[in-house]
């Protein structure tokens, strides 16, 4: 199995056709798709224009999946695309410009993104709490402490995991109220932010 690895990454290069790279993201084996990875953010804009125009073809089978390919290899020059995807029809297509957004970390996506923290679906609002807290910024505060009040326990988990990485010293009473949650995960999630923020206090 260890020549087979070998032997596929020898012929995985700069020369090799950017839709062979992209595809070869979605493989089980995580070794070659790291090494594609590394190799499509190597190419760079060849490969973010290629992305960013299937994030507007009319499958939204397409859409979805550049989205998430764009997440996964971290281009910041995406972002201004992914932000127009956070309005997508399709629910699937928002969670992964969602995600896209927080695992690219760039703070002007926060505005968007904390407008998807209230779309109607629980999974968009699930992965726009989550990159609220990827992202890390400030800004993104006030509106994951909305989300603890989020009718899905999905959602109030991720956005009291995401206000312990921030770390604001104001959002302890949130959190203090979250632990009397319904959901045993949500207590949980915000226990270990107020462990987060108050073991900062100590530094």
């Amino acid at each position: 199995m260890a020549a087979d690895r070998s032997d596929d990454q020898q012929w995985i290069n700069e020369d090799t056709p950017i839709v062979e790279l992209v595809g070869i993201l979605y493989q089980d084996d995580e070794v070659l798709s790291e090494e594609a990875v590394r190799i499509l953010r190597r190419i760079g804009d060849p490969a973010l224009n290629h992305l960013v125009h299937l994030l507007g073809d009319d499958d939204p089978v397409q859409r979805t999946s550049a989205a998430w390919a764009l997440g996964r290899i971290g281009l910041a020059g995406a972002v201004s695309a992914l932000l127009e995807r956070l309005g997508d029809e399709r629910s699937d297509t928002r969670v992964n410009a969602a995600w896209a957004l927080g695992e690219i970390g760039d703070p002007q996506a926060l505005p968007d993104l904390c407008d998807a923290i209230r779309d109607p679906s629980s999974d968009v609002r699930q992965a726009a709490a989550l990159a609220l807290g990827r992202v890390g910024h400030p800004d993104g505060v006030g509106a994951l402490c909305d989300a603890l009040a989020d009718p899905a326990w999905q959602v109030r988990e991720v956005a009291a995991q995401g206000l312990g990485t921030i770390g604001d010293l104001d959002t302890i009473p949130d959190l203090e109220e979250a632990l009397a949650d319904e959901h045993s995960r949500v207590r949980r999630a915000a226990a270990r932010a107020l462990q987060q923020i108050e073991g900062r206090q100590d530094w």
